[in-house]
């Protein structure tokens, strides 16, 4: 589909230097910037740049110099995902884990595909559901 070959082109074109923007602006955001991180990603996030696209919905989810918005938040992250951004992948995921049954199905894939990406959060995450899972069982 046309959208597939899209999205491909569009994250091929993002480069170090803009994932390692993406990556300042999350610290930046992290230690209460938010004007210089807005700064540093907003093109790159319109333009359709992943690990932008990824800072942008974090902050919005967490209301990092944006008012708290996991709705919002769980767009721009949707945004990165279907370009392969893991870590979109995975916190989009972990939204929608808190939707009905069938967000709550398409959230667990999400994980799923995100730990196969190489997530580490996704891969934490889900060792300690297998874990809760085991000791739940042990207990009856």
């Amino acid at each position: 589909p046309k959208s597939t070959e899209a999205a491909a082109s569009i994250a091929q074109v993002e480069t170090a230097e803009a994932a390692g923007r993406a990556a300042q602006a999350l610290r930046l955001a992290r230690a209460g910037e938010y004007d210089q991180a807005t700064r540093l990603v907003r093109d790159d996030a319109v333009a359709g740049l992943p690990s932008a696209q990824f800072v942008v919905g974090t902050m919005y989810a967490l209301g990092m110099g944006t008012p708290l918005d996991p709705r919002e938040g769980s767009i721009w992250w949707a945004r990165a995902a279907r370009q392969g951004h893991a870590e979109a992948t995975y916190m989009l995921g972990l939204y929608l884990l808190n939707g009905n049954e069938l967000a709550r199905r398409e959230g667990w894939g999400l994980i799923e595909s995100s730990a196969q990406k190489g997530s580490s959060g996704a891969l934490r995450f889900i060792d300690q559901v297998e874990a809760a899972r085991a000791k739940t069982a042990q207990a009856y």
